[in-house]
Protein backbone atom coordinates (compact mmCIF):
# COMPACT_ATOMS: atom_id res chain seq x y z
CA UNK A 1 0.00 0.00 0.00
CA UNK A 2 2.90 2.44 0.58
CA UNK A 3 4.46 1.25 -2.42
CA UNK A 4 0.91 2.24 -4.40
CA UNK A 5 0.38 5.42 -2.44
CA UNK A 6 4.05 6.85 -3.31
CA UNK A 7 4.01 6.29 -6.87
CA UNK A 8 0.38 7.22 -7.43
CA UNK A 9 0.69 10.63 -5.74
CA UNK A 10 4.02 11.19 -7.75
CA UNK A 11 2.19 10.73 -10.94
CA UNK A 12 -1.19 12.06 -10.26
CA UNK A 13 -1.39 15.15 -8.63
CA UNK A 14 -4.99 15.93 -9.05
CA UNK A 15 -6.93 14.73 -5.45
CA UNK A 16 -10.21 13.06 -7.61
CA UNK A 17 -7.90 11.25 -10.19
CA UNK A 18 -6.18 9.53 -7.17
CA UNK A 19 -9.97 8.67 -5.68
CA UNK A 20 -10.71 7.04 -8.84
CA UNK A 21 -7.71 5.02 -9.42
CA UNK A 22 -7.72 3.61 -5.64
CA UNK A 23 -11.53 3.38 -5.62
CA UNK A 24 -11.63 1.36 -8.74
CA UNK A 25 -9.06 -0.79 -7.47
CA UNK A 26 -11.32 -1.85 -4.70
CA UNK A 27 -13.85 -2.70 -6.60
CA UNK A 28 -15.00 -6.64 -5.66
CA UNK A 29 -13.77 -5.66 -2.07
CA UNK A 30 -15.96 -7.98 0.49
CA UNK A 31 -18.33 -6.34 2.35
CA UNK A 32 -18.59 -6.49 6.17
CA UNK A 33 -20.57 -4.58 8.34
CA UNK A 34 -18.78 -2.35 10.72
CA UNK A 35 -15.29 -3.13 8.87
CA UNK A 36 -13.36 -1.36 11.36
CA UNK A 37 -12.84 -0.43 15.00
CA UNK A 38 -10.29 1.02 17.69
CA UNK A 39 -8.16 -1.84 16.74
CA UNK A 40 -6.75 -4.68 19.31
CA UNK A 41 -6.38 -2.29 22.10
CA UNK A 42 -9.95 -1.13 21.66
CA UNK A 43 -12.33 -1.40 24.65
CA UNK A 44 -15.76 -1.90 23.01
CA UNK A 45 -14.84 -2.23 19.43
CA UNK A 46 -11.84 -4.12 18.34
CA UNK A 47 -12.65 -4.61 14.83
CA UNK A 48 -9.28 -2.94 12.93
CA UNK A 49 -7.95 0.29 12.51
CA UNK A 50 -7.35 -0.07 8.81
CA UNK A 51 -8.44 -2.68 6.02
CA UNK A 52 -8.14 -3.06 2.91
CA UNK A 53 -9.66 -6.57 2.54
CA UNK A 54 -12.89 -5.77 3.38
CA UNK A 55 -15.24 -2.82 3.83
CA UNK A 56 -18.59 -0.99 4.54
CA UNK A 57 -20.26 2.16 2.64
CA UNK A 58 -18.77 4.14 5.26
CA UNK A 59 -15.43 2.70 6.03
CA UNK A 60 -14.61 2.03 2.04
CA UNK A 61 -15.35 6.03 1.54
CA UNK A 62 -13.25 6.91 4.42
CA UNK A 63 -10.33 4.45 3.23
CA UNK A 64 -9.89 5.89 -0.22
CA UNK A 65 -10.47 9.76 1.01
CA UNK A 66 -7.25 8.64 3.30
CA UNK A 67 -5.40 7.35 0.21
CA UNK A 68 -6.31 10.00 -1.88
CA UNK A 69 -5.28 12.73 0.48
CA UNK A 70 -1.84 11.22 1.59
CA UNK A 71 1.89 10.58 -0.28
CA UNK A 72 2.74 7.68 2.06
CA UNK A 73 1.27 4.88 3.99
CA UNK A 74 1.42 6.38 7.19
CA UNK A 75 0.14 10.08 6.10
CA UNK A 76 -3.09 7.38 4.91
CA UNK A 77 -3.47 6.09 8.26
CA UNK A 78 -2.78 9.67 10.17
CA UNK A 79 -5.89 11.01 7.95
CA UNK A 80 -7.91 7.93 8.13
CA UNK A 81 -8.42 8.61 11.71
CA UNK A 82 -8.55 12.23 11.39
CA UNK A 83 -11.95 11.18 9.48
CA UNK A 84 -12.93 8.77 11.23
CA UNK A 85 -12.45 10.53 15.25
CA UNK A 86 -13.34 14.08 15.94
CA UNK A 87 -10.12 15.53 16.51
CA UNK A 88 -8.50 12.20 15.56
CA UNK A 89 -8.65 10.60 18.80
CA UNK A 90 -8.99 7.29 18.82
CA UNK A 91 -11.86 6.31 20.78
CA UNK A 92 -15.53 4.78 20.23
CA UNK A 93 -17.39 8.05 21.99
CA UNK A 94 -15.44 10.76 19.81
CA UNK A 95 -15.99 8.48 16.31
CA UNK A 96 -17.86 9.74 13.93
CA UNK A 97 -20.55 7.61 14.15
CA UNK A 98 -23.29 9.50 12.43
CA UNK A 99 -23.04 10.41 8.81
CA UNK A 100 -24.84 14.16 9.04
CA UNK A 101 -24.48 15.20 12.73
CA UNK A 102 -20.74 14.29 13.04
CA UNK A 103 -19.03 12.93 10.60
CA UNK A 104 -19.91 15.54 8.24
CA UNK A 105 -19.67 18.54 10.31
CA UNK A 106 -16.36 17.38 11.84
CA UNK A 107 -14.71 16.82 8.31
CA UNK A 108 -15.31 20.38 7.29
CA UNK A 109 -12.06 20.93 6.81
CA UNK A 110 -12.14 18.59 3.42
CA UNK A 111 -15.69 18.21 1.96
CA UNK A 112 -19.02 20.41 1.94
CA UNK A 113 -22.69 20.33 2.09
CA UNK A 114 -23.90 21.08 -1.25
CA UNK A 115 -27.26 19.31 -1.02
CA UNK A 116 -29.33 22.36 -1.36
CA UNK A 117 -26.70 24.04 -4.03
CA UNK A 118 -27.38 21.42 -6.29
CA UNK A 119 -31.66 20.60 -5.18
CA UNK A 120 -32.27 24.02 -5.01
CA UNK A 121 -36.17 24.07 -4.73
CA UNK A 122 -36.38 19.91 -5.06
CA UNK A 123 -35.06 20.41 -1.21
CA UNK A 124 -37.40 19.15 1.17
CA UNK A 125 -36.71 19.08 5.01
CA UNK A 126 -36.59 16.36 7.41
CA UNK A 127 -36.41 16.64 11.31
CA UNK A 128 -34.96 13.87 13.52
CA UNK A 129 -33.06 13.62 17.02
CA UNK A 130 -30.35 11.75 17.34
CA UNK A 131 -29.32 10.12 20.57
CA UNK A 132 -25.56 9.75 21.36
CA UNK A 133 -25.87 8.81 24.56
CA UNK A 134 -28.43 5.89 23.34
CA UNK A 135 -26.32 4.78 20.77
CA UNK A 136 -23.10 4.18 22.73
CA UNK A 137 -25.21 2.38 25.47
CA UNK A 138 -26.13 0.04 22.84
CA UNK A 139 -22.33 -0.52 21.66
CA UNK A 140 -21.49 -1.56 25.42
CA UNK A 141 -20.22 1.54 26.58
CA UNK A 142 -21.26 2.52 30.38
CA UNK A 143 -23.25 5.34 31.31
CA UNK A 144 -20.75 6.78 33.50
CA UNK A 145 -18.27 6.62 30.39
CA UNK A 146 -20.82 8.86 28.81
CA UNK A 147 -20.33 12.37 30.62
CA UNK A 148 -19.15 14.04 27.80
CA UNK A 149 -21.22 12.92 25.21
CA UNK A 150 -23.49 15.88 24.35
CA UNK A 151 -27.10 15.38 25.02
CA UNK A 152 -29.75 14.21 22.34
CA UNK A 153 -29.58 16.68 19.41
CA UNK A 154 -33.17 17.46 17.14
CA UNK A 155 -31.92 18.35 14.20
CA UNK A 156 -33.09 19.54 10.38
CA UNK A 157 -31.26 18.52 7.14
CA UNK A 158 -32.20 18.79 3.22
CA UNK A 159 -32.86 16.54 1.36
CA UNK A 160 -33.61 15.80 -2.20
CA UNK A 161 -36.26 13.33 -3.16
CA UNK A 162 -35.82 9.99 -5.38
CA UNK A 163 -37.95 11.24 -8.21
CA UNK A 164 -36.31 14.89 -8.36
CA UNK A 165 -32.69 13.07 -8.87
CA UNK A 166 -32.85 13.27 -12.68
CA UNK A 167 -33.33 16.21 -12.78
CA UNK A 168 -29.68 17.59 -10.73
CA UNK A 169 -27.44 14.93 -12.55
CA UNK A 170 -25.98 16.86 -15.14
CA UNK A 171 -25.09 19.22 -12.25
CA UNK A 172 -23.06 16.24 -10.55
CA UNK A 173 -19.24 16.80 -11.52
CA UNK A 174 -17.70 13.63 -10.26
CA UNK A 175 -16.18 13.68 -6.43
CA UNK A 176 -19.31 14.23 -4.46
CA UNK A 177 -20.49 11.74 -1.53
CA UNK A 178 -23.84 10.74 -2.33
CA UNK A 179 -25.69 9.73 1.25
CA UNK A 180 -29.18 7.51 1.03
CA UNK A 181 -31.26 9.12 3.20
CA UNK A 182 -33.61 6.95 5.58
CA UNK A 183 -37.59 7.32 7.52
CA UNK A 184 -36.57 4.93 10.11
CA UNK A 185 -36.25 7.67 13.61
CA UNK A 186 -33.24 8.59 15.18
CA UNK A 187 -30.88 8.44 12.09
CA UNK A 188 -30.85 10.25 8.32
CA UNK A 189 -28.10 7.92 7.02
CA UNK A 190 -29.06 4.73 5.20
CA UNK A 191 -25.57 4.24 2.67
CA UNK A 192 -23.20 6.34 0.67
CA UNK A 193 -20.43 6.29 -1.66
CA UNK A 194 -19.22 8.46 -4.32
CA UNK A 195 -20.67 10.03 -7.92
CA UNK A 196 -17.94 9.83 -10.44
CA UNK A 197 -18.12 10.14 -13.88
CA UNK A 198 -16.50 7.93 -16.86
CA UNK A 199 -14.47 9.49 -19.59
CA UNK A 200 -17.72 9.38 -22.04
CA UNK A 201 -19.01 11.60 -19.29
CA UNK A 202 -21.41 8.87 -17.77
CA UNK A 203 -22.23 9.33 -14.19
CA UNK A 204 -22.34 6.55 -11.97
CA UNK A 205 -22.53 5.76 -8.27
CA UNK A 206 -19.32 3.56 -6.90
CA UNK A 207 -19.87 1.73 -3.38
CA UNK A 208 -19.39 -1.08 -1.24
CA UNK A 209 -22.76 -2.17 -1.35
CA UNK A 210 -24.96 -4.38 1.13
CA UNK A 211 -27.27 -5.77 -1.47
CA UNK A 212 -28.78 -9.05 -1.57
CA UNK A 213 -26.72 -11.01 -4.18
CA UNK A 214 -24.06 -8.31 -4.35
CA UNK A 215 -21.88 -7.33 -0.77
CA UNK A 216 -19.35 -6.10 -2.72
CA UNK A 217 -17.60 -2.94 -3.65
CA UNK A 218 -19.21 -2.36 -7.32
CA UNK A 219 -20.17 0.65 -9.69
CA UNK A 220 -24.04 1.48 -10.31
CA UNK A 221 -24.99 3.85 -13.52
CA UNK A 222 -26.58 6.74 -11.78
CA UNK A 223 -30.02 6.04 -13.44
CA UNK A 224 -30.29 2.58 -11.96
CA UNK A 225 -29.72 3.58 -9.14
CA UNK A 226 -32.78 6.01 -8.81
CA UNK A 227 -34.93 3.39 -9.92
CA UNK A 228 -33.83 1.23 -7.40
CA UNK A 229 -34.87 3.49 -5.17
CA UNK A 230 -37.99 4.43 -6.48
CA UNK A 231 -38.98 0.84 -5.86
CA UNK A 232 -37.43 0.59 -2.30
Amino acid sequence: IDTLIRQTSRRHPDFLERLQIYSERALDTPYRWFALGEGPQGKYDRGPLVDFTHADCLTFCEQMLAMALAESYAEMFQRLQQLRYRHGVIDIRSRNHFTLADWLPNNSWLVEEVTTKLGGEFCVPMTKTINRVEMLRKKGVPRQELANIPPAQTMTIQYIPEANLPAIKAQLRGGEIAVVIQSRPGIFAAHLGFILRDRAGGVFFRNASARRGVKKTVDEDFDDLVKFLKRN
